[in-house]
């Protein structure tokens, strides 16, 4: 019998989190660093641990305040020689070159984290981001997300898809875009003009998407951000890429996941040797810390 669940990363913030690897169905913690933002190209990982690191996995280096201003990392994003990522908390998305250098940072006004910029992603040749929305004071966004949301072109300030609620998790799929649409529970596919081609609806918060040949998966959570979040342990689910039909799904000890990323077949046993290396580094000092 086939497995659905093969070669899969899945990040998890906050309580109960850290790094999970998904193969031939099973569910293996590769370790306990709370995790949020990452993106996977080829052998190249990168990956935000809160609450202020950023770990370049293929070159073992560890990005932090002390060389970059930032915090509060929600996503990461690969693109070449250049990584991306969100500084969620100061309306600010930060482009690194691979030595970790900073090259440029956009800022958008508001208040501290007053639009919850999120999630990032290459569509059509354009980086483009999701918001909670347009709002001005700090965290201003509660209570208020509905149909607030949208996508934006980074570059141009175009934004491509609005009336979203809390969305996050932007796939490029041909000239179309997967998102979660996650306040209301939803996998949603949109054209390359913004129109809504397809909606599913799921019982969890939907936050972390990745798309195989023939299978998509997406990431449940107990979420904080709703009420009556359907679940009682963060979730990834199988689904049919044509049909869109459920296929399975896979429990995880923890409340919450923010990504999930594909590993191939060739590279994916240099890229958990990659891992394992530096994860267990970190738990070293971690542990010599603590006794010191």
């Amino acid at each position: 019998m086939n497995k659905i669940f093969k070669n899969l990363l899945v990040s998890s913030p906050n309580e109960g989190g850290g790094l999970f690897f998904i193969h031939e169905d099973e569910l293996f913690k590769l370790d306990n660093f709370k995790t949020t933002g990452l993106s996977v190209k080829g052998r190249s990982i990168v990956r935000g641990v809160q609450p202020n690191k950023l770990w370049l996995h293929k070159k073992a280096h560890e990005i932090t305040q002390n060389t970059v201003p930032f915090d509060d990392i929600h996503d990461t994003y690969i693109d070449g020689h250049f990584v991306y990522l969100v500084r969620t908390s100061g309306n600010e998305i930060i482009k690194l070159n691979d030595a970790g250098d900073e090259v440029q940072r956009w800022v958008f006004p508001g208040e501290k984290d007053a639009l919850h910029i999120n999630c990032l992603e290459k569509w059509n040749g354009n980086i483009v981001f999701s918001a909670f929305g347009e709002f001005r004071e700090h965290r201003a966004y509660k209570g208020k997300t509905k149909k607030s949301g949208f996508v934006q072109d980074l570059l141009t300030g175009h934004r491509l898809i609005t009336d979203l609620s809390q969305p996050h998790s932007l796939v490029s799929i041909g000239q179309n875009l997967l998102l979660a649409n996650s306040e209301d529970k939803e996998l949603s596919e949109y054209g390359p003009s913004g129109d809504l081609i397809r909606t599913l609806t799921l019982d969890g918060y939907t936050r972390g998407i990745y798309v195989a040949e023939n299978t998509i998966y997406i990431g449940l959570s107990c979420s904080r951000n709703i009420e009556n979040s359907g679940i009682s342990t963060a979730t990834v689910v199988a689904i049919d890429r044509s049909s869109w039909k459920e296929l399975g799904r896979v429990q995880m000890p923890a409340k919450e996941i923010y990504g999930i990323q594909g590993l191939a077949d060739h590279d994916m046993i240099h890229v958990l040797a990659n891992i394992t290396s530096i994860s267990s580094s970190k738990m070293v000092a971690v542990i010599t810390e603590r006794e010191g």
